[in-house]
């Protein structure tokens, strides 16, 4: 006797159920092959110079993506993204020069504003200004909401006192906008994208980053530009 309509759904969803995570694994694996078929394929970021490996001389020495800690003065920006060479008999790294170069224009870039920031004004006197203009643009009853709102943010775990701590999203008012880490897309020469701490709303998805931090990413992109060309 055949099998009823809600048992045969029901058989299906099982065996849905069952073999979802062996589906999803499937699924990772076959991206991550399409990936580094992509980058051998297409060399991202250019021709590497490097031809063979200098420790074990083989010359399967391969695109790759890698993440480099970038050291400075201001600590919101974390690390680049770039494409490196990988050794596939050894596992030796390498990077090219021209990317050595231009995580040096980065870190450069990001000092030097961030100490022509610190001149302008000293940390105290910079804060009474920003209160003096919030008061002025918000009026006393907003200001002291806003003021009351940002007591409470300051107990959540991931408040930091040298990070945005938005206290609610301009787009859907969601009081949960997170500090978080950021990556910026950069592509230039080899140089992928830049983490940088920011602001992320759990609601709706909008990210925030300080005034300066984009104008930095588009300061030194044109700098990298300028001295690869």
């Amino acid at each position: 006797m055949p099998e009823d309509k809600d048992r045969r759904r029901k058989r299906i969803e099982d065996n849905f159920e069952r073999n979802l995570p062996r589906i999803w694994e499937r699924a990772r694996e076959k991206n991550e092959e399409l990936k580094a078929k992509f980058i051998e394929e297409n060399s991202i970021g250019g021709k590497s110079t490097i031809t063979f490996c200098v420790f074990c001389h083989s010359n399967e020495v391969l695109n790759q993506f890698t993440e480099i800690s970038i050291p400075n003065k201001g600590e919101r920006f974390r690390s680049v993204k770039l494409v490196a060479k990988k050794c596939d008999s050894c596992g030796e790294e390498y990077i090219n020069e021209r990317e050595i170069r231009a995580i040096e224009i980065i870190i450069k870039v990001i000092d030097e504003v961030f100490d022509k920031n610190e001149k302008k004004l000293g940390n105290t006197e910079k804060q009474e200004k920003v209160d003096e203009l919030k008061k002025a643009v918000l009026g006393k009853q907003e200001y002291e909401r806003q003021k009351e709102l940002y007591k409470i943010r300051m107990l959540k775990s991931d408040y930091n006192v040298g990070l945005l701590n938005i206290i609610e999203c301009v787009f859907c008012n969601c009081s949960d906008v997170r500090n978080k880490l950021l990556e910026l897309d950069v592509g230039v020469e080899g140089i992928l994208s830049v983490d940088v701490q920011g602001a992320e709303c759990t609601q709706c998805g909008k990210q925030y980053l300080f005034g300066n931090d984009l104008k930095i990413v588009e300061t030194f992109k044109q700098l990298i530009k300028s001295n690869n060309h």
